[in-house]
């Protein structure tokens, strides 16, 4: 029997739509992801090879470390966090927009933003139109299930703009306890 593609839309979206019974929390309001915003994001490395020495951590390491850089988002302004590139196949983006992972309170204990600690910073690798990833994210909220809360993000590094980025909530274990309660 052969699928045509609304009958395996619908075979998901059913799916979808039954594993949502158990609805998630729905977490606090986030300036970085209430309502559709372009936020203007901006890290500034102290080295000049800051390139090289995030391609040789993501390359060499299993766990790559951080690098460490400023942040600078409308009113906040942090003078150490932690910086990374993220992703497999992203990572394979033919030139420079690799994906990031930013981890806020990896050089000063503690620190975070609006109470989150981390960040990504997707480059929509294979997608030209940048809006599969955050739909697919919506589509899911909207079914009641526990998701990662996005918006996008213009990049500026060192001055310099770098691109437009699908900014995304990390899922750990502060993405636990706000969508399903404090564990026990």
């Amino acid at each position: 029997m052969k699928l045509t593609f609304l009958s395996v839309l619908f075979t998901i979206v059913l799916t979808l739509a039954a594993s949502a019974a158990s609805a998630a929390l729905v977490p606090t309001t986030h300036p970085l992801f209430d309502g559709d915003a372009v936020h203007e994001i901006h890290l500034t490395f102290a080295q000049s090879n800051w390139w090289n020495i995030l391609t040789d951590n993501f390359e060499n390491y299993d766990d790559p470390p951080y690098l460490e850089a400023s942040f600078d988002w409308d009113s906040t302004q942090l003078s150490s966090i932690g910086v990374r590139f993220k992703g497999n196949s992203s990572y394979t983006y033919p030139g420079y927009k690799k994906s990031f992972k930013l981890d806020i309170d990896s050089f000063v204990d503690g620190q975070e933003i609006y109470g989150l600690d981390k960040l990504n910073l997707n480059n929509c690798y294979l997608d030209p139109s940048f809006v599969r990833e955050k739909t697919t994210y919506e589509l899911c909220e909207a079914l009641g299930m526990a998701t990662c809360r996005s918006n996008y993000a213009a990049l500026y590094i060192n001055g310099s703009y770098w691109g437009l980025y699908l900014l995304v909530e990390q899922q750990d274990q502060e993405f636990i306890e706000s969508r399903h309660g404090a564990g026990e």
